[in-house]
């Protein structure tokens, strides 16, 4: 199998970084290679050695063919994220529009309204506690 290389850097506004939602989706999947990587604090532990200013993160095995956004699927115990499922984009989008009427927005939200205005930092609230932590 062909691997892939995605290189995706911290953007400041840490609700619009791409690497905060990739790692926290991780956390959530248990996704990490490592044995003792299993919170965001185990991250900033990790020394890089100079001159490098990256670490490879490598993912388990089992977690290589799963999609990182998955459907919501119904079980006979509830509404559950299915382990194998990828969420389409007709799918989100319908989530969106859904989300937007139950909170009163008057116009649709799209993904890029979500970003903007707050959505996924609220998402991730306890990762970013950790990064301003380590900024600080």
């Amino acid at each position: 199998m062909d691997s892939k290389t995605y290189i995706f850097h911290e953007d400041d506004n840490l609700a619009l970084c791409p690497v905060l939602q990739f790692l926290a989706l991780a956390f959530a999947d248990d996704a990490f290679e490592a044995p003792n990587l299993k919170s965001p604090e185990h991250i900033f532990q990790l020394k890089v050695e100079h001159p490098r200013e990256s670490l490879q993160l490598r993912w388990k095995d089992s977690m290589l063919e799963t999609p990182i956004f998955r459907r919501a699927v119904r079980t006979p115990s509830g509404i559950r994220t299915s382990i194998n499922k990828a969420l389409t984009y007709d799918s989100f989008y319908t989530y969106l529009k859904r989300l937007g009427r139950s909170t009163g927005f008057p116009q649709i939200l799209t993904s890029y309204k979500q970003l903007c205005e707050g959505g996924i930092e609220k998402k991730f609230q306890d990762f970013r506690g950790v990064i301003v932590k380590q900024c600080a």
